[in-house]
């Protein structure tokens, strides 16, 4: 059976658990602790996958010299999505503005600002850690150590000199048994895709924001699809010049979208979208290996555009006013410009982001950006499935980019 069905069947089964269950603190605290159970199981594969992976990728596009046009097709796609979506998903919003539901959830001025110096401390301790187990044991929470010390490996074990070449078959070949594990997770993945939107339904059921605020989780939804469906496939065929089928390579990234709205992490979702990208979209293993960790740090057009409509929701809400159109971009901007520092705090990107744009744009609201915590599994879980849908996509794109796509068979869907 395909994987995206068992994953849109273990998101009903979910629901219907949550249904039948939901009130019961019991039920709560086992699928809580399920939950943390199945997230580190996804992490745990990550970590090796992108040490192995991307330095076997890396060195791979060194020996036919396509890493430059490789890296130029990752930024172009992770720069032009981060700027248009959230500038689309606000005009959209002007015409449509909806005030965000506070709640009880709201927070103090300073708990923001201790969030945002505790990411950026925790990121620079791990960046500059002169201790590489400790980078390793600690990337779950920022991959970017990893990448590096993954590029640096992969810069040297360049196959141009017979010593080398020993090293680096046999980097390559523990890449494919990585990959194989990464399949087998997307196949098994079904139980975690349902223990993750139990633990996500549930949270939303005991917080009741979405039962009261009916036409705000309506805009939401509604700028996520057209973001999806209309947005992404318009910029993905001129990109690729027409030769994909935005709809079709969409459809094939189903599962890696399931499992990161259900998941809200990035990197639990990464070992999905690397391996349907190579067996659904065609895209090389070193270029999903190289493109895929990039993208979860740099790609964040899905964050950006979810917390732009969070962050003047917010101020709609505060001001009692829709915002003018000249505020309203300067949010989108600002919004761009906070993603690429998404990476920074996985599971809740929009609240640090919106807390970002909040403090680049000089706005104090005394703790009323917190309120976003009470419905964070809702627009979190937004937001990642359009970042999963760019990284399927982008994947894609860089491969066209260094002429290595190819159209598999339709059929041939995992």
């Amino acid at each position: 059976m395909k994987t995206w069905i068992t994953y849109l069947a273990s998101i009903l089964l979910g629901l219907a658990t949550t249904l039948l269950l939901g009130d019961s603190i019991y039920i709560s605290s086992l699928i809580s602790t399920l939950s943390q159970i199945v997230m580190n199981v996804g992490l745990l594969l990550f970590i090796p996958l992108v040490l192995v992976g991307f330095s076997s990728g890396v060195a791979s596009l060194r020996k036919d010299n396509l890493g430059s046009n490789n890296l130029k097709g990752i930024v172009l796609w992770s720069v032009v999505t981060a700027l248009i979506l959230p500038i689309c998903a606000t005009l959209i919003f002007t015409l449509y503005p909806v005030a965000f539901p506070v709640t009880s959830t709201a927070g103090q001025e300073s708990f923001s600002d201790s969030l945002l110096v505790s990411m950026f401390s925790s990121a620079g301790n791990q960046l500059l850690s002169g201790n590489p187990f400790y980078t390793l044991a600690t990337a779950s929470s920022f991959i970017l150590p990893i990448v590096i010390i993954s590029w640096i490996l992969g810069y040297a074990l360049k196959p141009n000199a017979d010593v080398i070449k020993p090293a680096y078959s046999i980097v390559n070949s523990f890449s494919e048994v990585m990959f194989r594990l990464s399949r087998a997770y997307t196949v098994l993945g079904y139980i975690i895709v349902y223990i993750a939107s139990t633990q996500t339904f549930t949270a939303l059921y005991q917080e009741k924001t979405v039962f009261v605020a009916p036409k705000f989780v309506a805009i939401f939804t509604s700028i996520t699809a057209l973001t999806s469906l209309i947005i992404i496939p318009i910029i993905y065929a001129i990109i690729t010049k027409g030769k994909r089928n935005p709809y079709k390579d969409t459809f094939r990234s189903l599962s890696a979208m399931f499992m990161a709205l259900t998941t809200s992490n990035i990197l639990v979702t990464a070992p999905v979208i690397e391996s349907t990208s190579r067996h659904n979209n065609g895209v090389q293993k070193r270029t999903a290996a190289t493109a895929t960790p990039l993208y979860t740090i740099i790609s964040r057009g899905g964050t950006a555009t979810i917390t732009a409509i969070s962050t003047l929701s917010i101020l709609t809400a505060v001001t009692g006013n829709s915002l003018d159109i000249k505020t309203s971009l300067i949010v989108a901007l600002f919004s761009a410009l906070s993603s690429f520092a998404a990476s920074l705090a996985p599971g809740f990107e929009v609240m640090f982001t919106s807390i970002i744009v909040f403090k680049l744009a000089n706005v104090t609201l005394y703790g009323a950006e917190m309120t976003i915590m009470g419905i964070l599994p809702l627009i979190n879980g937004l937001a990642l499935l359009l970042d999963a849908q760019l990284a399927m996509l982008g994947n894609v794109v860089a491969a066209t980019f260094i002429k290595t796509d190819i159209k598999p068979p339709y059929k041939d869907i995992l």
